[in-house]
């Protein structure tokens, strides 16, 4: 039989054998299959699928909110096209300007940032302090009761946070926040309610 072009060798090549772009190299060849073997493991475990659901619904819960948020916030919303001046559903830096650098600025977001600031650091340089010299105190003294607040001291952990809450809430409302008295007002103190409507000073 008479060969035809087909069945020539190629320039540059030997017969029968490919060229070594082609070839797979033999340590990714074990590290996929090493990844895959490993993958394949993982998907068997009960632990590994109640993960990756709980991640989807995390991401469902907190993830999509935070993304539908930041998009509302770049978008002209139903009844600001007249503050605004655009349309309906346009790109916007109205809602931006508005809490960053308009004469209410101060009123909706640099005053509020810096009052959680002032008690983010306080609560910081309280807790070193305190912690910190009890921490030393029960690791390096014998003092009276070590054992009692090495228990107590863990208590606070076990709570959930629901709990410091409604005592958060129980000591600083008041009749005009809150329907009815709380802790400080029974004693004689008013919270500050930060409210300047005329409804709150009637």
């Amino acid at each position: 039989m008479s060969k035809t072009l087909l069945d020539a060798p190629r320039t540059g090549a030997s017969p029968g054998l490919t060229t070594p772009e082609l070839q797979p190299s033999p340590s990714k060849t074990r590290l996929r299959g090493g990844a895959m073997y490993r993958l394949k493991v993982a998907l068997r475990e009960p632990t590994t699928i109640v993960g990756i659901l709980a991640l989807a619904l995390f991401a469902y819960l907190i993830l999509v909110p935070i993304v539908s948020m930041l998009g509302d916030a770049v978008m002209v919303q139903y009844g600001d096209e007249a503050r605004a001046g655009q349309n309906f559903g346009e790109l916007t830096s109205y809602y931006f300007q508005r809490v960053f650098a308009s004469p209410l600025s101060a009123t909706i977001f640099w005053r509020p940032l810096a009052n959680t600031l002032t008690i983010a650091l306080g609560a910081i340089v309280v807790a070193v302090l305190v912690g910190g010299s009890m921490a030393w105190l029960l690791s390096r003294t014998n003092m009276w009761g070590r054992k009692w607040f090495a228990t107590a001291l863990i208590v606070p952990y076990m709570l959930p946070a629901w709990t410091f809450a409604l005592a958060w809430t129980s000591l600083f409302k008041n009749r005009k926040i809150g329907g009815q008295a709380g802790w400080l007002e029974t004693i004689g103190f008013e919270p500050p309610t930060g409210c300047r409507t005329a409804g709150c000073r009637s």
